[in-house]
């Protein structure tokens, strides 16, 4: 499966520590490699953090992806998809982890959108990374928007079966978070439709 590329940080350091020991050797420039040694630190401690924030952000996913029942979806409905075994595409990168657990709220007040929303997602990603790596016919572009348009319309739906603000707080307004995750969804989902399209061209 292809993962999202990302720089090596180990390319990085090596090229570092040989322009230090360059300098060291040749120019005895301790002022540069003073700071070149800060700068390999702190992109360290950078790099080791934002590692442990997205695995942080995936296993919380993880749990909340193996509390959902899936026998909440209803067959009757628009959602006339085979239910996955287990949820794994979602699970390659943490681009969505975020706005998934803060919609897991929906669980309270309607269970049955917040299931049909992982479950679309995690066909619309399942289409996505096999076109990216040739392991799907280019034809499943048009039910990678068809998918697009559901994970959309759910949100509608919710507005209709869950109320506007927390029933024992005025202080947070649903409506206005499952607005601002929807966002963040649909962005991301724009972006992948727009590069499965340009292998199209």
């Amino acid at each position: 499966m292809l993962l999202d590329r990302q720089f090596n940080p180990f390319i990085f350091i090596g090229i570092a520590m040989c322009f230090i020991l360059f300098n060291l050797f040749f120019y005895r420039n301790y002022v540069f490699v003073f700071f070149c040694t800060l700068v390999i630190l702190v992109y360290l401690y950078d790099t080791m953090f934002k590692t442990k924030t997205m695995y942080s952000k995936k296993k919380k996913l993880e749990l909340l992806l193996k509390q959902i029942r899936l026998e909440e979806l209803s067959s009757d409905k628009h959602v006339a998809l085979r239910v996955p075994r287990r949820f794994r595409y979602l699970l390659v990168t943490d681009e969505l982890s975020s706005p998934i657990v803060k919609l897991k709220f929906l669980n309270r007040y309607y269970e049955e959108s917040f299931v049909r929303i992982v479950v679309l997602l995690e066909k619309f990603l399942k289409r996505y990374y096999r076109i990216i790596t040739k392991r799907s016919d280019l034809i499943q572009i048009e039910n990678m928007k068809d998918l697009y348009e559901e994970i959309l319309s759910t949100e509608e739906e919710i507005y209709l079966n869950v109320p506007e603000y927390e029933r024992h707080s005025k202080k947070r307004n649903l409506h206005r978070a499952v607005h601002e995750e929807f966002r963040h969804i649909q962005k991301n989902l724009k972006q992948k439709l727009r590069l499965v399209l340009s292998l199209r061209n």
